[in-house]
């Protein structure tokens, strides 16, 4: 079953590239459906939006930064994560589809108020993690916090990251069926 999961994400990885280098936006179908059915004061990010970081990430980097997938919660289904941006341009949410069993359910990651991209670009991206063994901000010693100093991830997880900044993970807790937040750098 894990090789059938890494063998779509692979395919999944090669689709976007290919789609990269032909349109500035390309979303899986299933994010383009629940944005427009479920979340009616966010839209998508749009052309106009993709400047600065964005942009550079795009063009130069051949990915995405403002959605990825990957088996969140461990149930052997892909889960989608991505920005949406507020209609009235005065915020930014990132939300997960989390696979439940035969259906999808939409989770808030982050909510920013405000979006410095209108003028400047988004500076702020996210990208899966593979499963393994991580030293956070607190283990690194950059500030005291409630965080342990490492964690180990079983399933991948989410990592918003400022670009050459702050950076965090979003892990899938089964025990409380819920994102856990942990801070990786500062």
């Amino acid at each position: 079953m894990k090789k059938i999961i890494i063998i779509l994400l692979f395919i999944a990885t090669l689709c976007f590239e290919v789609n990269a280098k032909e349109s500035v936006l390309t979303y899986p179908q299933i994010v383009k459906k629940w944005a427009k059915q479920l979340l009616k004061e966010y839209r998508l990010p749009n052309k106009k939006d993709i400047k600065g970081y964005w942009l550079e990430c795009e063009r130069d980097k051949k990915i995405a930064p403002y959605w990825t997938s990957g088996d969140y919660n461990g149930d052997g289904l892909i889960d989608y994560a991505f920005f949406l941006l507020r209609k009235d341009n005065k915020g930014s949410n990132v939300f997960v589809l989390i696979s439940n069993k035969n259906r999808y359910e939409v989770r808030t990651l982050r909510s920013e108020s405000k979006l410095s991209f209108i003028k400047y670009g988004f500076y702020e991206g996210i990208e899966s993690v593979p499963p393994g063994k991580y030293e956070t901000a607190h283990g690194k010693k950059y500030f005291e916090s409630d965080d342990p100093d490492t964690i180990s991830l079983n399933n991948s997880s989410i990592n918003w990251y400022k670009c050459e900044s702050a950076n965090a993970f979003y892990y899938w807790d089964e025990t409380n069926k819920a994102f856990k937040e942990v801070w990786m750098s500062d």
